[in-house]
């Protein structure tokens, strides 16, 4: 009896924090709010994070290809902290690159990708913060992609 009262002594203060994200620039699994195509000259989207979810848009990349998210530069900006975070396929895999505060509270990732698949650019702020945003990103050149020798991989780009 001593034993399992002790064993649940230790077990409340972890069930309590069970589910509960201290971090939450890099969620595991992230909704999606559509794609967005990465190319030169540079682009903008923008939109409001309710400080709930983060807010989550799907791109393709070329393998060796740099790749932008900027709200520092190119028209970028957000009226609150921001934090920037770019995770691994289908939305619930490995953050790959994570930015906070690169300008100010203001986030940015420059970012080469290691493989040709589809990735998730996650926009997110500390708890409490919410507002809205203009994200500027840039990633390759149309010739870059005419060059590529796998149809399929410029293909699913579009």
């Amino acid at each position: 009896m001593r034993l399992l009262i002790s064993s649940l002594i230790l077990l409340v203060p972890f069930a309590a924090q069970a589910g509960k994200i201290t971090d939450r620039s890099c969620e595991p699994c992230l909704d999606d709010n559509g794609r967005i195509i990465p190319m030169w000259p540079w682009q903008t989207i923008s939109g409001e994070y309710d400080g709930e979810q983060p807010e989550a848009y799907r791109f393709i990349t070329l393998a060796g290809e740099e790749y932008i998210f900027s709200f520092c530069q190119e028209g970028g900006t957000a009226d609150f902290d921001t934090a920037l975070s770019i995770q691994g396929p289908n939305g619930c895999g490995e953050i790959l690159e994570c930015n906070d505060d690169t300008c100010g509270p203001l986030s940015e990732i420059v970012w080469i990708a290691p493989e040709h698949q589809e990735y998730y650019i996650s926009i997110d702020g500390p708890e409490g913060a919410s507002g809205s945003y203009v994200l500027a990103y840039t990633g390759v050149e149309w010739y870059t992609l005419a060059a590529a020798r796998n149809w399929s991989t410029v293909k699913s780009a579009y």
